[in-house]
């Protein structure tokens, strides 16, 4: 795995030593466990609380428990499409960030994504500067309380 992108399931990811801030939370969406494992690391690096699903069915329940505010969503999802799964997450928490990703990121899928509310659509593997750009742009429009 080369260092400037990560994905798929092998090798890992940026090391940990940032101090959680639970002020962000972060489902991440991947039944891919060394991979949603690496991006957890990352994201918990970056200061936020982060959640685990591994399908459809455990996405929605913890989205509705905890109303996170970022859903890092793998299009493979197991249980529904992504496309289907996503409206249903933002029903369950309308204010969610669901940032999108992908292996072969189609045109016509990411416009749809966007047009269903999607945040962001990212080419897997990641980059982890995109990942943070991305993070980044949403919390601007996130005001502290």
């Amino acid at each position: 795995m080369d260092g400037d992108a990560w994905g798929g399931g092998s090798g890992s990811g940026p090391g940990a030593g940032a101090v959680t801030n639970p002020w962000f939370t972060t489902l991440v969406v991947d039944g891919d466990l060394p991979f949603s494992g690496v991006l957890n690391e990352f994201i918990e690096t970056e200061g936020h609380f982060v959640l685990r699903a591994m399908n459809a069915d455990e996405a929605l329940v913890k989205t509705r428990e905890f109303q996170p505010h970022f859903i890092l969503l793998n299009v493979d999802v197991e249980g529904l499409s992504a496309l289907e799964l996503l409206p249903k997450l933002l029903l369950e928490d309308a204010g969610a960030a669901v940032i999108l990703m992908a292996c072969s990121p189609g045109i016509a899928d990411a416009v749809e994504a966007m047009k269903l509310g999607a945040a962001d659509y990212l080419e897997l593997p990641l980059n982890p500067e995109k990942l943070r750009q991305s993070i980044e742009n949403q919390k601007a429009l996130i005001k502290a309380p």
